[in-house]
């Protein structure tokens, strides 16, 4: 637990340190990215530990087959 406070520390020292004021808005962030890493003392993230894989941060747009937009047209 000690390691893990030191984490979210690190984390809102450097966020805090440009913005100040806006610290609450990165906690969401913050626990993501803290959730979605491997730790020292595991082999998976808690992520996968949770939910047994790795969440996406950021979602991608999957493209449309031509096939599919011949049809649309």
């Amino acid at each position: 637990m000690e390691r893990v406070n030191q984490e979210i520390e690190a984390y809102l020292s450097i966020y805090c340190t440009s913005h100040p004021e806006e610290w609450i808005d990165a906690l969401a962030t913050l626990e993501f990215t803290h959730n979605n890493r491997r730790h020292a003392d595991r082999q998976k993230t808690p992520f996968e530990l949770m939910f047994g894989d790795t969440l996406i941060a950021i979602p991608f747009h999957l493209k449309t087959p031509n096939s599919q937009l011949s049809r649309i047209r």
